[in-house]
């Protein structure tokens, strides 16, 4: 996959996370990509139920994380029998990075999810993220 593809893909993304995420690409964050595919229906399967987990939790990036795992989870709907390639943008500096799945033919972005690991903050810093919930 092309930088240049994946640009064009958030460019004309609804999703919430896409400006943010094509902002972070044009700041020259690193891109990588994998080979993985998985089926649409089963990434279904799964962000729907991390979505009801999230919707239990009441901080700012749970709250944001969930709209963007319903987003996802809507457009899956639209492609069950197709599988889904990953990507995944970490803009320099910065605590996050963005998880994007795509169609395996690229012809559409069916997830933007920023994300923060667990590995790349402080325990602190995860409570005040998640909250005490």
């Amino acid at each position: 996959m092309s930088a240049d593809r994946l640009k064009e893909l958030l460019r004309t993304s609804p999703l919430s996370n896409a400006e943010a995420a094509l902002l972070a690409l044009d700041d020259d964050a690193v891109v990588s990509f994998t080979g993985n595919r998985v089926r649409c229906e089963a990434l279904r399967d799964t962000y729907s139920v991390r979505s009801r987990i999230l919707a239990r939790k009441s901080s700012d990036h749970a709250k944001q994380l969930q709209r963007s795992v319903d987003e996802f989870v809507r457009l899956l709907d639209d492609h069950l029998d197709r599988y889904a390639s990953f990507a995944s943008i970490r803009p320099k500096e910065a605590e996050h990075s963005f998880d994007l799945y795509l169609t395996d033919g690229l012809e559409a972005l069916l997830g933007c999810l920023r994300v923060v690991s667990k590995s790349d903050v402080c325990e602190e810093r995860w409570a005040e993220l998640w909250g005490r919930d």
